[in-house]
């Protein structure tokens, strides 16, 4: 292997170790990662927060639609199955938005694709708030949602690459925060917004993403590992042998078997999150501000998972079977938050606890899949996942507000929601670990 695909060559990255260190040896695993902490300020930390906050955001816009949707159905007179309809169209839209924006981030760089994704969404996630009926916002949240979806191989492909090699689990884990911080945020903020101005109202802080795309592409450089890549011109072939060699029999189950654990686990996101304050409304009969303030409530204590995910699997256990731990508690904190509390405070803590599980599984699940691809198709790798879990998206809305009708809201999510998650452990159980620190540039 060339030094120019060597990450020991790229100036202010650690190296890789192609496996973790032997039994009996813990200085030196605490020696590498005490090493990898003195490499974090400066440009990997500056990567993180930039990542991190349009992360951050791009969950912020997304939740705006889940807490707009009881006011916004009533005035618009959209039912529930309508908008499923609108949700699943989005999601249809990202599928091909993730693919398109990973394939072009392993062509044009991970800086450039960053911030025009970003800009973009944010304006017509804006435009929602002019929205007139049913069609004009299923347009407009579908674009957003499109352009959007390739902001999540972005962002931890930046992070991957740029983050030391021995401590990459904890700053992708960590990315992955901007998921229920987004949300949490997005409660504080709409609850008045709501309360005092109308639901149109929430979704023109989408507005922000503007001069924000302008500040992070003059803010970020792109990553050494990258322009070692672009330097050789690897990521000049064609596309379609681009996306073709994640099919190659090397590669081909491995593959497959990521795509199928993102379908599960974005299918039981979508068939329960963006229903969630709907769910508080009419199973337990709160108002709005309160189903807000709930939910926003959960996904702040959902925070410890993401944090505990990425701990427990850089440090205590594998990443495999830390993701099938997370997975299967998730599936039964969920059924636990559907069936048993009688009042917000309970609510709160079991919403919280399936948060914690079934949502923090994508601070460990994430790091495993970008493991699974060398440099070269990182972008690509991370958009397939990202692609199959809109599919997952645009599939599961529809059938959760199919069931409705017939069982009911408790069921729908019983039979629906729960075997995604555990399908999703069962997945990951196929798949081989990458050992924590190395490479596959280096393997």
């Amino acid at each position: 292997m060339s030094d120019a695909m060597n990450p020991a060559s790229a100036p202010g990255e650690i190296s890789a170790s192609p496996a973790p260190a032997p039994a009996g040896a813990p200085d030196r695993a605490g020696n590498s990662v005490r090493a990898a902490l003195r490499q974090l300020p400066g440009n990997p930390l500056r990567t993180f927060c930039i990542c991190l906050l349009v992360w951050t955001f791009v969950n912020f816009e997304q939740s705006m639609f889940a807490y707009a949707m009881p006011a916004m159905s009533a005035d618009l007179g959209i039912s529930i199955g309508t908008t499923g309809l609108i949700i699943s169209l989005g999601f249809g839209f990202a599928i091909i938005g993730a693919l398109g924006a990973g394939l072009l981030t392993d062509r044009l760089g991970r800086r450039t694709m960053l911030a025009l994704c970003f800009s973009v969404s944010s304006s017509f996630y804006a435009l929602q708030a002019l929205a007139g009926g049913a069609a004009t916002l299923g347009l407009a949240r579908s674009m957003g949602a499109g352009i959007s979806a390739g902001l999540s191989p972005i962002t931890n492909s930046y992070v991957a690459e740029a983050a030391p090699s021995r401590i990459r689990a904890l700053m992708v884990g960590f990315l992955q925060i901007g998921f229920p911080l987004g949300w949490f945020i997005a409660s504080l903020i709409a609850v008045p917004l709501l309360a005092s101005y109308g639901w149109r109202t929430i979704f023109l802080t989408s507005v922000l993403g503007l001069p924000l795309g302008w500040l992070i592409h003059r803010s970020i450089r792109e990553t050494v590992r990258f322009e070692a890549v672009r330097a050789r011109a690897i990521n000049k072939r064609p596309l379609r042998a681009q996306l073709g060699e994640l099919l190659e029999p090397g590669a081909r189950r491995r593959t497959i078997l990521c795509v199928l654990a993102f379908l599960t686990k974005g299918g039981a996101y979508a068939g329960l999150a963006f229903y969630m304050p709907i769910f508080l409304h009419e199973v337990r009969g709160y108002d709005a501000a309160t189903a807000a303030h709930v939910v926003g409530a959960s996904y702040g204590i959902g925070i410890l998972g993401y944090l505990g995910a990425s701990i427990v699997g850089e440090f205590l256990l594998s990443r495999k079977l830390t993701i099938i731990i997370w997975c299967w508690l998730g599936a039964l904190a969920l059924l636990a938050f559907i069936w048993l509390p009688a009042a917000p405070w309970q609510d709160v803590i079991a919403c919280g606890a399936m948060a914690i599980f079934s949502f923090g599984t994508s601070a460990i699940l994430t790091t495993f899949v970008l493991e699974q691809f060398p440099t070269r198709l990182r972008a690509t790798g991370a958009s397939c996942a990202s692609a199959s879990v809109s599919l997952g998206f645009a599939i599961f809305p529809v059938v959760v507000a199919a069931l409705v009708g017939p069982v009911g809201w408790q069921w729908a999510i019983t039979l629906c929601v729960a075997p995604l998650l555990v399908l999703s452990g069962v997945a990951v159980l196929g798949m081989r670990d990458v050992p924590a620190g190395a490479d596959m540039d280096d393997i």
